[in-house]
Parts: structure tokens; sequence; C-alpha cells
């Protein structure tokens, strides 16, 4: 019975880190939630006069805007449109007797991270709040190039002994990648290129030199040959060698 209670236990608490997991996943590909450092537009809108102009407010360190004669309107870690019926609610009835509340995302306060390797642009990316993980920072640095391998290491800034290497076209280690905890502003992503298919052709051919080909490409002897240009006419070979390295190094 004390067997099967820690086992309890144990399953437990890996469905709560499954559930934690999940939740984070969701909040870095869910709607965009605003938080300190972001500028937002406030417009209300309604039929009767006096209504105040569209106003910036921006979100400070506690998650709340000042908005003119109702004051703090706390906004962190809400969605737009949730934000839009809070700063209805602050107004109406109490200042106006009807209006509609429309909220835009004007700057977002973002963090840099630098993206390194097999990307189509590499260079220093702006991510924004639920945007820091390596997903969206490969993305923001336009995407893996032809020559990606598929994984991609971070290395954090603040903690540059600790590594991590995922496989990014495997979606269980993409989940994990978006669990970790967000990027931090100088974090460095590097994304490997595949190692190319390299076929050495020498001798008797027409071309001796080696083949390149996209990682994955499987070619045959005789198509190896045809690279070359065939083999030399001059001399007639009849016969050809196929060195090939083992997995085990032979």
């Amino acid at each position: 019975s004390e067997f099967l209670e820690m086992q309890s236990a144990v399953g437990g608490a890996e469905e709560v880190e499954e559930q934690s997991a999940v939740g984070r996943i969701d909040q870095h590909l869910g709607p965009y939630k605003v938080g300190p450092g972001d500028v937002l537009t406030v417009t209300l809108t309604g039929t009767q006069p006096g209504l105040l102009p569209p106003v910036l407010a921006r979100v400070d360190r506690n998650g709340s805007i000042d908005l003119p004669v109702v004051g703090a309107v706390a906004v962190g870690d809400m969605e737009l449109e949730d934000i839009e019926d809070r700063i209805r609610a602050a107004y109406v009835p109490r200042v106006y007797a009807e209006a509609v509340a429309h909220v835009e995302l004007t700057t977002a306060d973002t963090t840099k991270v630098l993206v390194v390797g097999a990307v189509t642009a590499p260079g220093l990316v702006h991510l924004r709040r639920t945007e820091r993980n390596m997903l969206f920072a490969i993305v923001a640095a336009g995407g893996v190039s032809a020559e990606a391998s598929g994984h991609a290491t971070l290395r954090r800034i603040r903690r540059p002994n600790e590594a991590v290497t995922y496989d990014l076209t495997d979606p269980a280690q993409l989940k994990d990648a978006l669990a970790l905890d967000p990027l931090d502003a100088g974090d460095i992503i590097s994304v490997p290129a595949a190692q190319p298919n390299t076929v050495f052709v020498g001798g008797l051919v027409v071309r001796a030199a080696p083949q390149i080909y996209p990682p994955g490409t499987k070619i045959t002897a005789l198509q190896a040959l045809a690279a070359a240009n065939g083999v030399r006419t001059d001399i007639f070979p009849r016969e050809g060698t196929l060195v090939r390295r083992m997995p085990d190094g032979a």
C-alpha cells in the first residue's frame, strides 16, 4: 500500500507538471497579453458629445494604465478584448451614459535575442513578451534556411554552461522547448546546418571532383558516375572501387 501511494503521488506530480507545460505553451501560442512596457491606444466612441480623444497609455510595472478621469485601470496579463471590457466598465455609467472602448497595441515592449546559424536573416531579433521562446525567435530571424538540420541550441547569457539542444521537427521536443523559461535579453540561439551528403568521385572519369548533395539525398553509384559526366572513353575503364565509411568508422 505504501508503494502504491508513492506511485500515485509521483503520477500526480507528473500530471501537474504536464498541465503546467501545456498552460505555458498556450500562453506562448495564444492571443497576445499585454504587460509592463507596452503602449496602448485607447479610444472611446459613442453618440454623446464630449468623449475623450484617443489616449496613449503605457502599462506600468504594476500592470496598470492611467486614464483621464477614472485613473488607474489594471490591464496586466490581459487580452485586448478583455481590456476593452474593463475600460468600458470604468467609464460607463460612472462618467458616460454609454460608450464603446477600443484598444490597440501601439508599441510592444520587446526582448532582444541573438539568432545565428542556418537561418534566413541571422542577427538580433525583437520578441514581444509572449513570444520569448525558441520557435518565435527562429521565425523572427526569417525561419530556417535550406541547410538547417532542424536542431536548435539555446545558450542563456546568464547561464552559459547550461546549453540545451532540441530537434524542432519533433513535436515532443518542440513542446519541451516551448515550455522553457522565457528568453532573456542577450540569450543566443544557434541553428546548426546539416552535414551535407558528399560523394568523392575520382579516377578515370570525365570530371573528377567532390559531389555535394542536400542532406538526406540518396544516390546510387551509377548516378554518381553520371554526375561526373561518365567514365573516360579514351582509356576504356572496366571496373571501379567503392570505398564506404561504415557507422563504426571502418
